[in-house]
């Protein structure tokens, strides 16, 4: 038996997703700051000594973030690790319980990801829910208020209309989602729309 069969934990594919990304790295701070763009300078064309628009223009701000902690708790009686870490070992007692130390710790995160942060009172992260919102659950995120009226630039994208899934509505949000060069490159499903999506492309 070299290695453990783990039978319990799900497989956190979102989590392996974001973790791969390694977009943003923060080590320090009161807290967690994203400086966001929502608004374009002024500019355009002109001739000979055409006036220019140099009125100060508002075009970034800051989405802030308390930050979360998370933890595992690891305990081995003393008899337990003198029965399991000598040269007859099946599997090294403290490497079993790293290991799972490190499975449970991925669920647990992988679990705050789908939900919105009022979890454990509240010590919970943001999660998707809070993020994809159009600002009518979750007017705020982020520290950025009024996501639904004044900052609606903050607000996600969201279809309520509802019906049969279809390959058009999907191109259609995708669509909405695109922004210059920044495209959606993770769609996260049930397997029964993942099965009526992958049927009506095949």
């Amino acid at each position: 038996m070299p290695k453990l069969v783990e039978q319990i934990f799900i497989g956190n594919a979102l989590l392996t997703k974001i973790l791969s990304k390694r977009q943003v790295t923060f080590n320090s701070g009161l807290k967690i700051a994203q400086p966001v763009v929502y608004g374009r300078l002024a500019g355009g064309s002109f001739k000979g000594l055409d006036p220019f628009d140099i009125s100060y223009k508002e075009t970034q701000s800051y989405a802030e973030w308390d930050w979360k902690s998370t933890y595992v708790n690891v305990t081995i009686p003393g008899d337990d690790l003198a029965k399991s870490e000598g040269d007859e070992k099946i599997v090294g007692l403290v490497q079993s319980k790293m290991e799972t130390a490190t499975m449970s710790m991925h669920e647990d995160i992988e679990n705050m990801f789908f939900g919105d942060g009022t979890g454990n009172s509240s010590k919970d992260f943001d999660g998707l829910k809070n993020a994809i919102d159009n600002g009518t659950l979750y007017g705020t995120y982020g520290g950025i208020a009024s996501r639904a009226t004044t900052n609606n630039w903050w607000a996600a994208q969201m279809e309520t209309t509802g019906g049969a899934l279809t390959l058009d509505a999907i191109n259609t949000m995708l669509g909405l989602c695109t922004v210059a060069n920044k495209k959606p490159d993770l769609i996260i499903t049930t397997q029964t729309l993942y099965d009526k999506a992958w049927a009506r492309v095949n």
